[in-house]
């Protein structure tokens, strides 16, 4: 009896803190799940209750990780920057800690602080383990280079990282801008080096055909052919973009969605190209309606995309009715447009219109 003594009190020194980490796992489940179903606000509330209760626990690195993506889903970029920096000092060595430099990159995107967020997806690329995550960051560091880094920040990236595939994603890109500023010797210099360097580089089917293809412009992406004037036409689709104004990030958003899409769509289907042809319009159903006109006169795109506004949608709709062009509606959900013309859609009709659509759909 003697000998069982000690247990028994060891049990009960250790029973306090076994109830913890049940309390505490418990409470992080419970946010976990609120997370993938989409409720984010109590998603944080619950990692910050788990924070404040347990700030030395044994979930402590992911809670901390949780609560930043939380912060990323509800756009409090700023909140999640913090939390992930100050994941970096406290947690270096955590298993979480690629998670935490690839979300970062995100967080800084979104914060238009694109310098900064391509050395999160370096860091990512050159150090992480997961071929999923380097995989997404090399696609993140490709675009972003491509559409918002000048030539020399470029430039100055090249010389501050000499990882291979960091190494040939720059050199890609430095090709296409030089292509684009109509140096096209250099630019395919460029691009005959990193194939003969990294024949399998992760980009290398992108280079290979854009040696092969006509010079493409810096909103393009990938293998994405992207023309800025009027003379894309023919198998291209037509993306009216907002010049300026509230709607400008969902607009840049949704352009390069599309390209992703294309340059998706491209890799299945490489002797079929589809260009996108990208105008910018003013805020007027005259001048939606005027680069329309010009674009449509002697060469008809495949479909119209845009722009993100509802009188010009309107419009537009009336066009495509009177001309049989295809038109498709971003982000709106007024009631009448799909029915001003036969040829119009709408990406995202308002909650009614789908339920019924759905409910059509299932009976």
């Amino acid at each position: 009896m003697k000998r069982l003594i000690p247990f028994l009190w060891l049990a009960v020194l250790l029973w306090p803190v076994f109830s913890q980490e049940q309390a505490e796992q418990r409470l992080f489940d419970a946010g976990v799940a609120a997370y993938k179903s989409g409720n984010y606000e109590s998603a944080q509330q619950s990692f910050l209750e788990l924070l404040q209760k347990y700030p030395n626990g044994a979930l402590i690195t992911g809670i901390r990780l949780m609560l930043a993506k939380s912060y990323y889903k509800l756009s409090n970029y700023a909140n999640a920057e913090v939390v992930c920096k100050y994941f970096f000092t406290r947690h270096p060595e955590s298993s979480y800690i690629d998670d935490m430099h690839h979300l970062l990159g995100n967080t800084l995107y979104r914060l238009r602080k694109y310098n900064e967020a391509v050395e999160e997806w370096i860091w990512v690329i050159q150090n992480s383990r997961d071929p999923r995550l380097k995989q997404t960051s090399s696609e993140y560091l490709y675009r972003t280079m491509d559409n918002y880094l000048s030539e020399q920040e470029v430039q100055a990236l090249q010389m501050r990282h000499s990882d291979p595939q960091v190494n040939g994603t720059i050199k890609l890109v430095l090709a296409r801008k030089m292509i684009e500023k109509n140096r096209d010797a250099e630019g395919k210099a460029l691009l005959q080096a990193l194939l003969r360097e990294q024949p399998d580089h992760i980009f290398a089917d992108e280079a290979r055909r854009l040696l092969g293809s006509d010079p493409v412009s810096s909103t393009g992406t990938g293998n994405v052919t992207t023309t800025t004037g009027s003379s894309a036409g023919g198998n291209s689709i037509l993306y009216l973009k907002p010049a300026e104004g509230e709607t400008r990030e969902a607009s840049d958003a949704i352009q390069l969605g599309m390209e992703y899409a294309l340059r998706e769509y491209q890799r299945r289907s490489a002797d079929n190209p589809i260009r996108l042809n990208t105008r910018e319009v003013e805020a007027t159903v005259a001048s939606a309606l005027s680069v329309v006109a010009e674009e449509t006169a002697n060469s008809r795109p495949l479909c119209l995309v845009g722009p993100i506004n509802p009188d010009q949608n309107a419009g537009i709709a009336l066009f495509s009715r009177y001309e049989d062009q295809p038109y498709v509606v971003p982000l709106s959900s007024q009631h009448g447009l799909t029915e001003l013309s036969p040829y119009t859609f709408q990406i995202n009709p308002d909650t009614r219109t789908k339920g019924h659509f759905l409910g059509q759909y299932a009976a």
